[in-house]
């Protein structure tokens, strides 16, 4: 059958097309799911705005995206007798974007010499002469104008015009937020494509029309929902990460399944047997008892997390990370920002973080209550005290995007006066101790100063500085004696050697 081994899914398709869609695919030998799951290989798209393409999008390489009317065509093409390829209706770059352009000039960044207009349309994309709240995004370098204006006002995303070469080179349009020209206001060096691919030159001579079909290889991770992209630009892993087995991961190994339904079991089944391990029914000879993340735990189990890294790590991987965690009602609302992470750490903690009561706030702001770091970052510059810990928790892997967003990060966190903590916290934090952030274990910054008096009625929040101020006195990040200080803070952020002392005011807590 033509289509045998292939598995599709869908996204933003209407029900009654979806029928179609299964009929076809089944009668062409092929699977069609509902849910996307790690078997997925096509994606039919019928919005880029959808759960299910973003996450895609952010997470999966891997994925073929194919046009609304694909399955449609081909199956008709096929009936009729005509030699059809499922590569002739690859989702075009730009395919369902509306997108505006304003003014543009040459910068560090891009050399003004593309016919971006040709570009875009040639790949899909759908060219607005006006700015209307339709449009995707606006493409500028510009922050003058009323195109310019009115996509803040309608808070339409103004985007950098690299996002075009990159998303060329990547074979697909890439989130609009990496590429905000608001991130960008100073183009001092060129900001690296987050891609592992040869990236387009941004300076010298246009792009070549990206092939679709050319893939980039990546690391499956996320045993349920999808296949993540785990290693992409220039992840740095820890040292203490060995060279991936040549051995099947699992090779020798029995696991004994607990507590999972029977598409979890089958998933985990087809995972663990590819990598030479095997399951087996009898607790007693097996080398690993797995049961799923949230569960309150059994004597010596482990969850799926053992699975998805040793996946990730190309090796058995038998840590922390792994160990069952009990959930814990946090005592009021809580919200939390990351930065700095990864692959399957950022899976993970994110994960651990939602388990334990948190809320995860994806865009850093002056309200949110604590900012968590990828330490291993900054190890040079941090006192070995915050290493002091199982090795799989703060030494994370991170890339080159990961240094310039924690900067931009840690700077704001100290002008609005927002605890930083390392991923120890994530991990050791209880109901009794989730307000006890300033603990050296685990926290680099933090201005008691800044809590209200305990006799007042919204004890324990943070009395949020303004940011308005151009200067002001920060705690300073605990250096490498140890000392805390005070510091004027001013400006932004240009480089990796700047101030990364954190402190917890006149006196800091001994872990």
């Amino acid at each position: 059958m033509i289509f045998k081994g292939k598995v599709f899914c869908c996204t933003a398709i209407p029900t009654s097309y979806r029928s179609e869609i299964d009929k076809y695919v089944k009668e062409l030998g092929g699977h069609h799911f509902s849910n996307l799951t790690s078997d997925v290989q096509y994606l039919i798209v019928g919005n880029r705005n959808t759960d299910k393409f973003n996450f895609c999008l952010n997470k999966r390489d891997d994925i073929t995206y194919l046009k609304f009317n694909a399955i449609h065509e081909f199956y008709e093409g096929y009936k009729a007798g005509k030699s059809v390829d499922l590569n002739e209706y690859v989702l075009g770059v730009f395919d369902l974007l509306t997108i505006a352009i304003s003014h543009i000039k040459s910068d560090d960044l891009f050399i003004d010499n593309l016919d971006l207009q040709k570009v875009i349309t040639s790949n899909g994309g759908q060219l607005s002469k006006t700015l209307t709240t339709n449009s995707a995004c606006l493409i500028t370098n510009i922050k003058t104008g009323k195109r310019y204006a009115k996509a803040l006002e309608w808070e339409i995303p103004v985007v950098h015009p690299i996002y075009i070469s990159h998303s060329l080179t990547r074979g697909l349009a890439l989130p609009f937020e990496d590429y905000l020209l608001d991130k960008y206001p100073d183009y001092a060096a060129p900001i690296e494509a987050p891609i592992t691919t040869k990236t387009v030159s941004t300076a010298k001579s246009a792009p070549t029309i990206h092939n679709p079909t050319n893939k980039i290889k990546k690391t499956k991770i996320d045993v349920w929902n999808s296949i993540m992209n785990t290693k992409s630009h220039e992840i740095k892993l820890p040292n203490s990460v060995p060279k991936p087995t040549s051995n099947g991961i699992f090779k020798g190994l029995k696991f004994k399944l607990l507590f999972f339904n029977a598409d979890q079991k089958s998933i985990l089944n087809e995972i663990i047997t590819k990598n030479e391990g095997t399951i087996t029914e009898n607790e007693s000879e097996s080398d690993f008892k797995l049961i799923p993340f949230g569960n309150e735990g059994i004597s010596g189990a482990r969850t799926e997390w053992l699975i998805e890294r040793s996946i990730f790590y190309g090796r058995l991987t038998v840590d922390i990370w792994s160990e069952p965690t009990p959930p814990i009602n946090l005592p009021k609302n809580k919200t939390i920002t990351l930065s700095g992470f990864t692959g399957v750490e950022d899976l993970h903690i994110k994960k651990l973080l939602a388990h334990k009561g948190f809320e995860i706030v994806p865009k850093f702001n002056a309200k949110t209550s604590i900012l968590l770091i990828n330490i291993n970052i900054f190890q040079d510059q941090l006192p070995k005290s915050l290493f002091e810990f199982d090795e799989p928790i703060v030494k994370c892997p991170f890339n080159s995007i990961n240094i310039v967003s924690t900067k931009n990060k840690i700077q704001a966190a100290k002008k609005w006066g927002i605890p930083i903590v390392s991923a120890r916290y994530a991990f050791e934090v209880k109901y009794d101790d989730a307000d006890n952030i300033d603990d050296t274990k685990w926290c680099l910054y933090y201005k008691p100063s800044d809590k209200i008096p305990s006799d007042s009625p919204d004890s324990g929040s943070l009395k949020l500085p303004s940011p308005k101020k151009i200067k002001r006195k920060f705690g300073k990040l605990v250096t490498n004696n140890e000392k805390v200080k005070g510091i004027e803070s001013e400006g932004t952020i240009d480089d990796l050697d700047f101030d990364l002392g954190i402190g917890y005011g006149k006196k800091q807590k001994r872990g």
